[in-house]
C-alpha cells in the first residue's frame, strides 16, 4: 500500500505553496489559494480539449500543512467516456498530464516576462502539444493546439490570483515535475491584447480631478497622478496646453491637482475581466494649487 501511496502522488498530486511575512492581512493568502485554485480549475478545461475527450474532473484536497501554508491537491478525473478507456489507468494518466502541462504553463511564465508576439505563445503551444502526444491517452493519436484566447485568460487568470500579495511573500507550484514559482506579473503588450484577449472595449469620460505625482516636462511620455487613492498612469492628449506647460506658460509643481476630462479605455477579456485600462487626460480646465504647508517654528531660525 505504501508504495502504491507514492506512484499515485507522482502522477496525481500537486501542492501550492505560499511563503508569506508574518503579519498584515491574514487573508490576502487565502484569496490567492482559492483563487489559484479556481484559475487551475479553469486552465484543466482547456488543456482537457486538446485531447479530445469528454472529461469530467475536479481538484480534491488531500492535506494542508502549516509553516508556510502548503495545500496539497490531487488531479482526480471523475468521469471519461466508456469507448475512451483504452487501459484501467487511462484517468491516472489524464490526471498526470494536466499536472505535467501546468507545469509547462508557469515555467513558460518565468521564460516570458513580457508577451508582444504570437510567436511566444506558438513555442507554448507547440511545448503543451508535445506533452499531450507523448501522454499516449488516445487510442487515435490525435490532438489539437490549445485554444490561444482561452490559454491566455487562463495565465492572466493564475497571475491575478498573486495580486493581493506582499512584496515579501511568494508562491510555488510544486509536482513530480519540479518547483516552479508563480509569476506576479507577466505584461501583455497592447497589441496581444486587442489581437487576442479583449472581448470589448468601454470608454469611460469623467471631469476628473488628478494629482500631479510626475509630470513630463520635455515630452510625451506618461504623466504620474494620483486619482480616486490609486498612482495611475497617463497619457495627456490636450496638445495646447501641454505646449503651454512645456514652454513654462503654465506653472505647475507636483502636487498640484489638474482639473479636467479623463478618459478611461476599458479593455475586457472573453470572460469579462478587466483586462487593461488607459487613462487620457483629454483637456484640462484649471490648475488647482496644493495647500501650502505653514511653517513650523523651527524654519524660522
Amino acid at each position: 500500500m505504501e508504495s502504491m501511496e507514492v506512484v499515485e502522488k507522482e502522477k496525481d498530486v500537486f501542492e501550492i505553496v505560499v511563503d508569506f511575512e508574518v503579519g498584515g492581512d491574514p487573508n490576502r493568502i487565502y484569496r490567492t489559494m482559492v483563487d489559484l485554485l479556481e484559475s487551475f480549475r479553469g486552465l484543466d478545461g482547456t488543456l482537457t480539449e486538446m485531447i479530445g475527450i469528454e472529461v469530467s474532473d475536479s481538484l480534491s484536497l488531500e492535506g494542508i500543512e502549516s509553516g508556510s501554508l502548503k495545500t496539497i491537491i490531487r488531479n482526480l478525473v471523475e468521469d471519461v467516456p466508456d469507448n475512451d478507456l483504452r487501459e484501467l489507468n487511462v484517468k491516472r494518466l489524464i490526471g498526470h498530464y494536466l499536472i505535467k502541462s501546468k507545469y509547462a504553463v508557469l515555467n513558460w511564465c518565468q521564460e516570458t516576462p513580457r508577451l508582444d508576439s504570437l510567436e511566444q505563445v506558438g513555442i507554448l503551444e507547440g511545448e503543451l502539444l508535445k506533452i499531450a502526444e507523448e501522454s499516449q491517452i488516445n487510442q487515435i493519436p490525435a490532438y489539437s493546439p490549445p485554444d490561444k484566447v482561452k490559454l491566455l485568460t487562463d495565465i492572466t487568470s493564475i497571475q491575478k490570483s498573486t495580486q493581493y500579495l506582499g512584496n515579501n511573500d511568494s508562491v510555488y507550484f510544486s509536482s513530480e515535475e519540479g518547483v516552479s514559482k508563480v509569476s506576479n506579473g507577466i505584461e501583455i503588450s497592447d497589441s496581444i491584447v486587442k489581437e487576442v484577449l479583449t472581448r470589448e472595449v468601454v470608454e469611460q469620460r469623467t471631469p476628473s480631478i488628478l494629482k500631479v505625482k510626475k509630470p513630463d516636462y520635455l515630452g510625451k511620455s506618461k504623466w504620474l497622478m494620483k486619482f480616486q487613492g490609486h498612482n495611475i498612469d497617463v497619457s495627456v492628449t490636450d496638445e495646447e496646453w501641454l505646449d503651454k506647460f512645456q514652454n513654462k506658460e503654465i506653472a505647475l509643481l507636483p502636487g498640484d491637482s489638474i482639473r479636467g476630462t479623463l478618459l478611461q479605455v476599458i479593455s475586457y477579456g472573453h470572460d469579462l475581466e478587466v483586462l487593461s485600462i488607459n487613462y487620457f487626460l483629454e483637456s484640462v480646465g484649471e490648475v488647482i494649487e496644493a495647500p501650502k504647508l505653514v511653517q513650523s517654528k523651527f524654519e524660522k531660525f
